[in-house]
């Protein structure tokens, strides 16, 4: 358990691949991009994601930011031995196992972590934030609105 907690950890503040929103989107067709760097064609098979309000990221009492899978307003993964076929574009609320999808408000700001196993094997992460407008479009949050959410 031990070396779990910490591999998370680890893995949390090594973000290795990067997801966006891509041009287009909305609060009713939300695409994500994910790859290992933004725009790029190279594929990763998703294993898990998560999408929650801003308002829930702060301190959690185990010590992290993000809050229990139960708080996200989109929560779904896929078994390990069964992943996807690669990729590196995912819906928000489609694909995957879902553990539950609730629609986005507009507006609305959020943040989304992902965990994909990339063409290495290993298991890698990615985390950004991004708003829904009053008209309903979905833009990347800019990184330094991001990271104060976790101050």
């Amino acid at each position: 358990m031990v070396v779990i907690g910490s591999l998370l950890l680890f893995t949390s503040c090594q973000q290795s691949l990067t997801m966006w929103v891509v041009a287009g989107s909305s609060a009713n067709n939300l695409v994500f991009g994910w790859s290992t760097s933004r725009d790029s064609d190279e594929k990763i098979q998703p294993e898990e994601i998560r999408v929650f309000a801003c308002d829930t990221i702060g301190r959690q009492n185990g010590g992290g930011y993000y809050p229990d899978t139960h708080s996200a307003v989109w929560a779904a993964s896929s078994p390990s031995d069964a992943l996807p076929a690669p990729t590196n574009r995912v819906t928000y609320g489609k694909g995957l196992s879902q553990s539950s999808v609730k629609p986005l408000n507009v507006p609305g700001c959020y943040v989304v972590i992902g965990y994909a196993r990339e063409g290495n094997g290993y298991t890698e992460v990615a985390t950004m934030g991004f708003k829904i407008a009053a008209d309903g479009t979905a833009t990347d949050m800019p990184r330094s609105e991001y990271e104060n959410l976790f101050r």
